[in-house]
């Protein structure tokens, strides 16, 4: 197997940029999503959304770190950090939540242990 370097290193599931998948998907550590994926998310580790990713469904997860586009609701159990660029349309709960100063967030937000 090829060793990855970059934003993709340490990481055993991925989407790359450009890359389009329909259906759900279920991933048992961490996931990093750059492409479109159609579907609900499930995330036993940490979701990373990049700036170029877009995910038209609910996520469950651990933990998430949002640069891009989500089109449903959104949990994270434990943290969600939401940076300048992500853009949520729908429900965003988690246990903590940080907010950049430019993300923006269409639905309600719940915290929630």
């Amino acid at each position: 197997m090829a060793k990855l370097n970059g934003k993709y290193s340490g990481l055993d599931n991925f989407i790359p940029e450009g890359a389009e998948i329909n259906g759900s998907l279920n991933a048992a550590s961490n996931l990093r999503i750059d492409g479109k994926l159609e579907g609900k998310v499930v995330s036993a580790g940490r979701l990373i959304l990049g700036s170029s990713g877009k995910i038209i469904g609910d996520v469950e997860c651990k933990n998430a770190f949002i640069e891009g586009h989500i089109e449903g609701n959104l949990h994270a159990f434990d943290v969600l950090q939401l940076s300048n660029s992500s853009k949520i349309n729908g429900n965003v709960a988690a246990a903590k939540i940080i907010l950049a100063e430019h993300c923006q967030i269409s639905g309600s937000m719940k915290l929630k242990k």
